[in-house]
């Protein structure tokens, strides 16, 4: 499966409709996690027939009055994968019992690998600058034990990307 990542796009729907294009058509996903800023984005996804998982950002109302879930789990093909929009939600108890964190909130795009847990801030899709930053997105590729996954620049240029598998104790790079 191949799941397309988006994160703070901030009420840019042409920036986000220009995404969303890309990963549908250029990296053939299947659905999307929208990991907030703002959550009523993700509506997008939706209008367009998209299967699409959300979270809320920290700047949204449904985040401030806990009208939905803040952080969700998702379980692909064996591998246990947790959407939030601020890392900081992350507590030990969630780390120990999951394979992949998915968060954005800082605009900053990175892949790590800790622990034999994956870790994966797409960037944002704010605008075409923001901190310094072009838009970005990542994509997630699962595949009954092997995880792949990568961050590209919105114009396709790749960032970052590691391929995983999942051993007893977790994902180790192949």
């Amino acid at each position: 499966m191949r799941i397309g990542i988006l994160s703070d796009t901030h009420r840019n729907r042409a920036l986000h409709e220009e995404a969303l294009d890309h990963l549908l058509q250029r990296e053939r996903v299947t659905a999307i996690y929208h990991l907030g800023d703002d959550y009523k984005d993700a509506e997008l996804e939706l209008e367009r027939g998209i299967e699409v998982v959300r979270v809320p950002g920290i700047y949204c109302p449904e985040y401030r009055e806990n009208t939905v879930n803040k952080i969700v789990f998702e379980t692909v093909h064996g591998i246990n994968i947790v959407l939030c929009h601020d890392e900081s939600a992350l507590t030990d108890s969630i780390i120990m019992t999951n394979d992949v964190f998915l968060y954005g909130h800082s605009h900053k795009a990175g892949i790590k690998v800790l622990n034999g847990k994956l870790f994966l801030n797409p960037g944002h899709m704010k605008a075409d600058k923001d901190k310094g930053r072009p838009p970005s997105f990542g994509v997630l590729e699962i595949d009954y034990g092997e995880v792949s996954a990568f961050i590209k620049e919105f114009r396709g240029q790749l960032i970052t990307s590691v391929s995983l598998r999942k051993g007893a104790n977790g994902l180790y790079k192949t």
